[in-house]
């Protein structure tokens, strides 16, 4: 038997609609008046069922909120990695311009260098005469830049620098008073190899060189014809 056939209608009043959960909670009155445990049971189901619906109606619109969130956010993820490539790219399209730069620099300098060893090295050229540097000469030229050299001593220190026998090295022996304290060898390919890699310092036993200005002394004394 139905909730309706049991329950007298509800009072209404003119122009305002029952609603259901009024309905209700009118037919729950009247089956408790009524002492009817079985029409109590029954609106008790139905109140829970519509509870569910509620719940069920509450998690779907939850969910569709989530949805359109994460569309949201995703958009704005992509649009955010969009830009991270293009600045990525043009920044190793600069790059590649500059390591270019570099490249070709470096194969110009090495060219110049190696056509100033090829004609240092024909017949006539002084190679085993060393030229005599002072320290304060060396250093005011920016090419010793850091030393552990005394320096009550400097004033008395001169570096003797001779061509090598082996290709591309050059001898330096150091002298305080006239006296040898040092005898080192400075390779060519190495200083070339440490500009190439903007390597700008070349630290020896008692003093620090400035890689380009050593390569700049060694190419005006040394490898650069002289008339």
């Amino acid at each position: 038997m139905g909730i309706m056939k049991i329950v007298p209608s509800q009072p209404s009043v003119p122009g305002q609609k029952v609603s259901c959960s009024d309905f209700l909670s009118y037919a729950k009155q009247f089956a408790k008046e009524k002492d009817n445990a079985a029409l109590t049971n029954n609106i008790n189901k139905v109140l829970e069922n519509l509870k569910k619906l509620d719940n069920k109606d509450e998690d779907h619109a939850g969910f569709l909120r989530a949805v359109a969130l994460e569309v949201a956010n995703r958009q704005s993820i992509r649009e955010q990695q969009r830009k991270e490539i293009k600045r990525l790219t043009l920044a190793l399209r600069n790059l590649k311009k500059h390591q270019k730069y570099l490249n070709d620099q470096t194969q110009q300098f090495n060219d110049y260098l190696h056509s100033c060893l090829a004609q240092f090295s024909q017949p006539g050229k002084s190679k085993d005469k060393p030229v005599k540097f002072s320290y304060s000469k060396l250093a005011k030229a920016g090419v010793i830049v850091d030393s552990e050299v005394p320096v009550i001593s400097r004033k008395k220190t001169y570096f003797n620098i001779s061509f090598s026998s082996g290709g591309g090295t050059f001898d330096i022996v150091a002298k305080i008073a006239g006296v040898s304290v040092d005898k080192i060898q400075l390779s060519l390919d190495d200083l070339l190899e440490r500009h190439a890699n903007n390597i700008t310092r070349l630290e020896l036993d008692q003093v620090t060189l400035d890689v380009n200005m050593t390569i700049h002394l060694l190419n005006k004394w040394f490898l650069k014809p002289h008339k």
